[in-house]
């Protein structure tokens, strides 16, 4: 199950659109990360998102929105990483342009990592 950090500069991105946004990339994560591997398809109820608003003492510098992902380390995720990030990105580029946020930026990190999943 990947987990998802949003972080969002609410003087930058609209309170009442951050839980779109949050759907949104719950969506495009679980589309661009799902793979063939054993118990590497994904469907957006599989994902964790946590969002936060950036606070009076973080430094963000040049982003409005930051989206931290870390998932499975499937071989199949591994091969195409780079494009598979690109898509998110778009996704959510599409989404603020849409919303009329053309001058908000972000970035996307994605860390695939050695991980072991259960439910209690």
């Amino acid at each position: 199950m990947p987990r998802v950090w949003l972080d969002c500069d609410t003087q930058r991105v609209p309170d009442y659109l951050v839980e779109d946004l949050q759907a949104m990339l719950r969506h495009a994560v679980a589309k661009e990360l799902s793979c063939r591997d054993f118990d590497g398809s994904l469907t957006s109820r599989d994902l964790e998102v946590k969002v936060e608003a950036f606070g009076p003492h973080d430094f963000n510098g040049k982003y409005g929105i930051t989206v931290t992902i870390l998932a499975n380390d499937f071989p199949d995720r591994r091969v195409d990483l780079d494009a598979r990030r690109e898509q998110i990105s778009r996704r959510l580029r599409a989404f603020l342009d849409d919303h009329g946020l053309t001058e908000v930026t972000g970035c996307i990190y994605i860390a695939l990592v050695p991980a072991s999943f259960g439910e209690f």
